[in-house]
């Protein structure tokens, strides 16, 4: 911003600096117009109706600095603290991942399947993002967010606040502190990504706690963990729904059968990848 130093600078200048600012950005005008709007602590309306205002003095530090960590890549999200989800919009840290529009998919096939009254498992719940979004949308349900994390409990336990939802936050690793047949279904969206993956140093997965991101040396470590355990955890006619990453689908698919779950079925995103698998304890 150095080539507006000195100078009386409106809203629209302000914008127009910072979108050459993040030029390397693919969303570089939507981050300027976020970034600014978060600064001045103004809606985007707010900030489209003062365009042609004085650029406010007293937020030229904050931006320069959000600008700057943008700048370095950081995700929009993380620098902002929050990220829209399902009808809500949740507050997100370093210390979890940022949920993805993709993790909508298992939500939308979990209330095609989740019944009454019903005990669900969200088992690796990091902000609560899948949690929360099962427990507004099936009040009557009875809903557990695990996470082995306390750092991600803090986060997922400001948004059960933010979102007004009463899910019941556990720390515990996987399915193991849970007893016996005690739930109707269980959700999970757990780290896939093999250990030496190249997409770990790529975008916004850089910036994310790599313990939710890394299974292990094949990427299908917690899948071996979780599907066994959701035999021990789920009642009679139980379901178990989990996310996955490219081309595990067969491999995981293969787990749910080995193990003698019924009624699989192997979902695909918007982009046309298979993203979620569904199997029944029957």
């Amino acid at each position: 911003m150095n080539n507006l130093e000195n100078k009386i600078v409106t809203v629209q200048d302000y914008l127009n600096n910072a979108h050459a600012t993040l030029a390397n950005s693919s969303t570089a005008k939507f981050d300027a117009q976020l970034i600014i709007a978060y600064a001045c602590d103004w809606t985007m309306a707010q900030l489209w109706a003062r365009l042609s205002d004085p650029f406010p003095v007293n937020a030229t530090e904050l931006t320069e600095n959000l600008l700057s960590r943008r700048q370095l890549g950081e995700p929009i999200a993380y620098i902002l603290q929050k990220r829209d989800f399902w009808n809500f919009t949740l507050h997100v840290n370093s210390d979890t991942l940022i949920p993805r529009p993709e993790t909508e998919l298992l939500v939308e096939t979990a209330l095609t399947r989740l019944p009454k009254n019903g005990w669900l498992i969200d088992a690796g719940t990091g902000t609560g993002a899948i949690a929360l979004a099962l427990s507004t949308a099936s009040p009557d349900c009875q809903v557990i967010a695990l996470d082995k994390s306390w750092s991600a409990l803090q986060v997922a336990h400001l948004n059960c606040q933010l979102v007004h939802s009463s899910v019941y936050l556990l720390r515990g690793h996987w399915l193991q502190s849970l007893k016996n047949e005690c739930a109707e279904m269980i959700v999970s969206n757990p780290p896939y990504i093999a250990e030496n993956d190249p997409h770990l140093l790529q975008g916004d997965v850089v910036f994310e706690p790599r313990s939710a991101l890394v299974a292990g040396k094949t990427g299908l470590e917690t899948y071996q963990e979780i599907i066994p355990e959701a035999l021990r955890v789920l009642k009679f006619d139980g379901w178990l729904g989990v996310e996955h990453g490219i081309n595990q689908q067969n491999a995981i698919e293969k787990i749910f059968i080995d193990l003698g779950f019924k009624n699989i079925s192997l979902l695909k995103d918007l982009a046309g990848i298979s993203r979620v698998i569904w199997g029944q304890k029957i």
